[in-house]
């Protein structure tokens, strides 16, 4: 009826009137054009708008923008874009929807708007092209034409703009491959603190490749390191149900919009996530589960930084501040075939490779593996591959940059001040990651000294302990154990019939070390080092790693000999030594203390063992060229013996004419050239100080009697000269070099203070000796257990063989007896003192006979079961039982 009575007014040109009636059947359309016939153009605009008739509806405020009403323009002009908005997210229609937004532009506002919808395709683009990796072609360059056309129309002065701009900055700088562009976006998003645009600006800078500088590499493992953190932290709450703002932020990176129902998410038709979740169920405007959505974001987000990491672990590896070690022939090399790093390796050289080294090896470790496998983002095969590189990164820090090598290309202040910056979370992890990689063994010294530099390094008392632990592991022996058969790396404990590791020794001597009893110190780690050197092939000494490991120990013994001389110190050292035996251990051995001094003759007795080692390796290795650094180190250590014990000097002179002959190199060659002392001090100091890294010292403690060695400081020997421990580190961080125009800062030795505290206080003493008292009781126990355990399976042994085999030989039977009686002496007398009589019986022939039997009886089963029915008595089991026949039993 309506309908009708809206064609007579027509008729009638009461065209308001018809308008009225076709609302009233939302015959939106012919509303809107008589609202126009009328000249009621709000009420038009607003008909054709609700009808959906976008494009007429922004057609008329626009042809009657003067006659509308600024608040219906507004309201109809919001609509609109709404509309052509949603339509683009839907359908992916952005050319058309950006040109109505910019018909629809009326004020400041909507020129920021325009901009900011300008900007949303290529911000997908941009993810597709640096995270997702799509092939398909992209329109970025289209859009960013059409934005850098907008924005030379249309200037503002507002902050909002400023930021709109300078993302559009941040694309083109990826167009143009504008390195420097991207990363002032990077510092401008930081600034403003909007990190979605930032993580877009990182991703940009990352994937604009450059060739690799170390100032570069820094900022890439910066970056990296930035984005890997972001990244977990998503993973760690994407099956959490509270709402997270990194939720929010990723969800937003990825171009995600919110609904209406909290619950589901959409995504923009071309945004790359479609692909993989058109398999999930989805309503027809794209809306999905948003743990889904979160859970494939995660996938991306793994998927990309596997690729990050994998590019980060094959580039690191070609630059070679972090990679390669220091050429021994620094920038004079004239191998062309050379891989080492030639630089002069000055201090602030050696801290900014072991600063990028540190940050390199910072991210590796950063990769969550086991977050990632417990949300099931990582295959098997991936994980492997992450761990392995994570092991071979650790390697490389400690082989090339952590390890001690020689005073030339390493420097012990450098290492510590590093190492002490480290990160809580980092140093944690780098822990956990050394205990895991390097599982000490008793036969492989080489790991061992590793092992326990690392972590007397890095001060872990755990890690510490879990080795002491672990080389106080006594093993039983039988009773016809003699060295020969003695497993390797073990020697008697107390009694033939046990054996401890020699690692024990290495343990026992930081421990005395810590507390100051420095002759049992010195003579645990003499100890440990002579049987290095006997037995270097079967506890796997081989590699210069592992002899350099070796020769710091050989240096620190000798060092605290010179210490413990008898008087007060007046020696030759190197700054080296200082730092790394005295500053990082404990500074004590420097002071005056009778009760742990050396009398002449022990004094003379320790030179001429540490004399006699240092010969012996020497002699071993003097003729391999790979040991040349090791080589060196020994020989510097015989020329301080020389000098701090003038005794020596014909035995380390006649040493030196005897080495001539052997060693080939030229370097090596000037060592052992004859000299007077003041030569050949002059010779060592300036040696060691060629690259700054090291220097001679005479350590003097002042007692105001002139040092031995004063007449040589007109020849620019420093002399260390202190009263106290504290005076002792202020003057050996004046001598320190600089980095960076600043001193390092002295070494805080967290496990030294430990052990004061407990050594000062007789409470603590004897928590630690009952803590020892306990050790042993659970030892005992474990023996015992186990000694019973195993007679309790020879009763069952025997009883079986007893019923099973009839032999002519009485043997047999006089065992089964035997045997019985001890177990019920076992059996019985359990609570009294079993464990005694015990131990006896399982000493002598009959446990020998036993384990022979055993031995032989397993043979006899294997033929017997292999064998047919025909061939039951082959030679083999005759053999066999012969063998059995002249077992003896006394």
């Amino acid at each position: 009826m309506y309908e009708e009575a809206g064609e007579i007014y027509a008729e009638q040109k009461m065209f308001e009137d018809a308008a009225r009636c076709y609302l009233k059947v939302k015959m939106w359309h012919e509303a809107g054009k008589f609202f126009e016939e009328a000249k009621k153009y709000d009420d038009a605009a607003l008909a054709y708008k609700d009808g959906c008739f976008y494009e007429i509806a922004s057609d008329c405020i626009l042809r009657y923008k003067k006659e509308i009403d600024r608040r219906t323009f507004r309201h109809v002009s919001q609509h609109v874009k709404i509309h052509y908005h949603a339509t683009a997210i839907l359908r992916g229609t952005f050319d058309e929807a950006i040109d109505m937004y910019i018909k629809l532009i009326d004020n400041d506002d909507d020129i920021i708007e325009t901009l900011r919808f300008l900007l949303y395709p290529c911000k997908i683009n941009i993810l597709e092209e640096t995270m997702i990796r799509t092939t398909s072609p992209s329109n970025l360059r289209e859009h960013l034409s059409k934005a850098n056309k907008f924005t030379k129309e249309n200037e503002l002065q507002s902050t909002e703009w400023k930021s709109l701009i300078e993302e559009f900055w941040l694309y083109s700088a990826y167009l143009e491959k504008d390195l420097d562009k991207a990363y002032r976006g990077i510092q401008f998003f930081k600034r403003i603190e909007d990190l979605v645009t930032e993580f877009h600006a990182v991703n940009i800078w990352l994937r604009i490749h450059q060739q690799s500088s170390a100032k570069y590499w820094h900022d890439r493992l910066q970056y990296l390191q930035w984005m890997f953190e972001l990244v977990f932290s998503f993973i760690k709450v994407t099956n959490t149900k509270k709402f997270n703002p990194i939720k929010k932020n990723f969800e937003e990176i990825f171009c995600v919009n919110e609904t209406n129902n909290p619950q589901k998410r959409q995504i923009p038709f071309s945004n790359a996530l479609l692909d993989s979740l058109n398999k999930m169920q989805a309503n027809d405007k794209n809306f999905y589960d948003a743990n889904d959505i979160h859970q494939k974001i995660s996938q991306f987000l793994v998927s990309h930084i596997i690729e990050l990491i994998h590019n980060a672990d094959q580039n690191g590896r070609n630059i070679p501040d972090i990679s390669s070690q220091i050429c021994y022939e620094f920038t004079s090399c004239q191998n062309p075939d050379c891989r080492d790093h030639h630089v002069v390796p000055t201090p602030s050289i050696l801290y900014q490779r072991l600063t990028l080294a540190k940050l390199q090896y910072t991210l590796m470790l950063n990769f969550d593996v086991d977050l990632l496998e417990h949300h099931r983002l990582l295959e098997n095969e991936q994980s492997e591959e992450i761990r392995d590189l994570q092991k071979w990164w650790a390697e490389r820090l400690v082989k090339i940059h952590i390890h001690y090598q020689s005073p030339h290309i390493s420097c012990p202040e450098v290492t510590y001040m590093v190492l002490s910056k480290l990160p809580e979370q980092i140093h944690n992890k780098f822990i956990d990651h050394s205990y895991n990689t390097w599982s000490v063994n008793f036969n492989d010294f080489e790991v061992m000294l590793k092992y326990m530099f690392i972590f007397q390094r890095l001060q872990d008392r755990w890690g510490i302990n879990k080795f002491n632990w672990k080389m106080a592991n006594i093993q039983i022996l039988s009773k016809n154990s003699n060295l020969s058969n003695l497993p390797v790396g073990f020697v008697f404990h107390i009694r033939y019939n046990k054996a401890i590791p020699v690692g024990n020794r290495l343990s026992s001597f930081f421990f005395h070390l810590y507390f100051n009893d420095l002759i049992n110190a010195i003579s645990n780690i003499k100890i440990f080092i002579q049987y290095a050197i006997n037995n270097t092939k079967r506890v796997n000494l081989v590699t210069s790693d592992g002899f350099g490991d070796l020769v710091s120990l050989m240096e620190f013994a000798t060092s605290l000999v010179f210490a413990i001389s008898p008087g007060n110190c007046d020696f030759f050292l190197p700054r080296a030594y200082l730092v790394n035996y005295f500053e990082a251990f404990t500074a004590e051995p420097l002071l005056p203390s009778q009760q742990h001094n050396y009398d002449r003759e022990n004094y003379l007795n320790a030179i001429k063992n540490s004399f006699d080692q240092i010969q012996q390796l020497l002699d071993m290795i003097c003729k391999e060229q790979i040991y040349m650094s090791v080589i060196l180190r020994l020989i510097r250590l015989l020329i301080l013996i020389r000098l701090n014990e003038p005794t020596f000097a014909t035995e380390v002179i006649t040493l030196f004419k005897s080495l001539n002959h052997k060693v080939t190199s030229l370097k090596i060659k000037k060592y052992l050239e004859e000299r007077s002392t003041e030569q050949l001090v002059n010779f060592l100091h300036n040696d060691l100080n060629e690259t700054g890294c090291d220097s001679l010292v005479i350590v003097y403690y002042d007692c105001k009697d002139l040092s031995k060695f004063s007449n040589l400081e007109k020849n620019g020997i420093t002399k260390l000269t202190y009263k106290s421990d504290k005076e002792f580190n202020s003057a050996l961080q004046k001598i320190k070099p600089l980095i960076d125009q600043k001193r390092i800062d002295s070494i805080e030795n967290k496990l030294q203070i430990w052990f004061h505290k407990i050594r000062d206080s007789p409470k603590e003493t004897r928590k630690i000796q009952g803590w020892y008292r306990r050790v042993k009781t659970v030892r005992k126990i474990k023996v015992w257990l186990h000694l019973l355990y195993a007679a309790k399976n020879i009763q069952v042994w025997i009883r079986r063989v007893f019923k099973r085999i009839k032999s002519r030989d009485p043997i047999l039977n006089k065992i089964y007896n035997d045997m019985i009686k001890f177990c019920k002496i076992i059996t019985e007398e359990v609570k009294n003192k079993s464990v005694y009589k015990y131990n006896i019986l399982l000493k002598g022939q009959t446990v020998d006979v036993v384990v022979k039997l055993i031995k032989l009886y397993r043979q006899m089963n294997y033929f017997i079961n292999n064998c047919s029915s025909n061939t039951n008595k082959n030679n083999r089991r005759l053999e066999l039982e012969n063998e059995l026949k002249f077992v003896k039993i006394n």
